[in-house]
């Protein structure tokens, strides 16, 4: 069974009116991992904005600007890569 045989299923459930912006920052290309995550939170009625790998810190506070999530999930697989991460601390959404 392809996954494209799932989107219906995916897109007819009810949505949230919530958005989740997934990426892979710095050289990160392993991109499997947050595709799921976006693909769950689609599943689960969220509107997901994926980035892809090798996304570059600016992209990352570029795209919050302008899609205001209510997530933000970056997906790294190598420690050297997660200061990236707390990079766009100050430019990502606090949840509380």
């Amino acid at each position: 069974m392809s996954l494209s045989q799932l989107y219906p299923l995916i897109f007819n459930q009810q949505r949230k009116g919530k958005k989740v912006l997934v990426a892979c920052v710095g050289s990160e290309l392993h991109e499997i991992g947050a595709r799921m995550v976006a693909d769950m939170f689609e599943y689960s009625g969220w509107d997901s904005i994926y980035l892809g790998a090798a996304v570059p810190v600016e992209a990352v506070e570029n795209a919050v600007r302008e899609h205001a999530p209510a997530l933000v999930a970056l997906s790294v697989t190598m420690p050297q890569h997660l200061p990236l991460c707390s990079g766009c601390g100050p430019h990502v959404p606090r949840l509380g």
